[in-house]
């Protein structure tokens, strides 16, 4: 009997999140979460994401476009 021959192919990434929240902004958040609101003011945020084999990089301000990125190395 034949051993399987799988080529296996490892792809890894690394996201870095970056939250900007003014003072303003940040107080306003604190005070709703202390009071219990189900609401979170929205604020600024932006990511990198870096595929760790080749070392590409890839800024992104949406999960659709960092998913983007990934299927690039995994093909789909």
């Amino acid at each position: 009997m034949e051993p399987n021959r799988h080529r296996v192919v490892i792809s890894s990434f690394m996201l870095r999140f970056v939250h900007e929240v003014e003072e303003e902004t940040k107080a306003a958040i604190d005070k709703e979460q202390a009071e219990g609101e189900s609401e979170v003011l929205q604020s600024a945020w932006r990511g990198i994401i870096k595929h760790i084999q080749s070392g590409e990089e890839h800024h992104f301000t949406t999960l659709d476009d960092a998913e983007s990125f990934i299927k690039k190395f995994i093909g789909e």
